[in-house]
């Protein structure tokens, strides 16, 4: 899964800012400061990482909430909207664990091992997972790819599949949509926070 931003682009001197999105905020700044024409044009703020459906809800409800600021396509007048009406916007969502995925190492001396951070597949048989420090990716085995889900009542990482137990030490399997199943394979309406993983984290 390739993770996307939503960014606010535009320049001390340009009457107009932009909202978009993009999987490389780098390189999408350099390709619109040479098409604007505005020296000093940069990004003026770039979102966390989010999956690109999320971005693009994101980015139509920003689009549709400053529509009367709108000039063209994805800009809009600078002096009516700022980088503060962006945050605002994002600090009124509700809050979701990060986009974050744990794997197992296939290769080099700590094959087996758990490795953290953020996903990549290059294609079917080639995935990273880059470190969440910001160093070079692992490869991991692909069937190992689990996504964080939430966090356990001791605050522990909740990954897809890990197996929670309650204060009776009855079982549960972590589910993506932040939720666990029984032994029996129902869906429970059991707060995470209220479990704990079987194995210390």
């Amino acid at each position: 899964m390739k993770l996307t931003h939503v960014y606010v682009f535009g320049a001390d001197d340009c009457p107009r800012i932009k909202i978009g999105i993009s999987d490389a905020p780098k390189r999408r700044e350099t390709e619109l400061i040479n098409g604007c024409g505005f020296e000093n044009a940069h990004m003026l703020w770039v979102s966390p990482p989010m999956t690109k459906k999320e971005a693009m809800l994101h980015e139509s409800a920003l689009h549709r909430r400053l529509a009367e600021y709108n000039t063209s396509g994805e800009w809009f007048r600078a002096d009516k909207v700022t980088v503060d009406n962006i945050t605002q916007y994002f600090a009124e969502q509700p809050t979701k664990p990060p986009i974050k995925f744990r794997g197992i190492r296939c290769k080099m001396r700590d094959k087996g091992q758990p490795v953290y951070g953020g996903y990549s597949q290059r294609g079917n048989n080639y995935v990273l997972i880059w470190h969440s420090d910001g160093q070079a990716g692992a490869e991991v085995f692909p069937t190992s790819v689990r996504q964080l889900v939430g966090f356990d009542r001791s605050g522990c990482e909740i990954y897809e599949d890990d197996i929670l137990v309650d204060n009776n030490g009855k079982k549960f399997t972590a589910r993506l949509v932040s939720a666990v199943v029984n032994d029996e394979g129902f869906l429970c309406n059991i707060p995470l926070e209220q479990l704990k993983l079987k194995e210390e984290c």
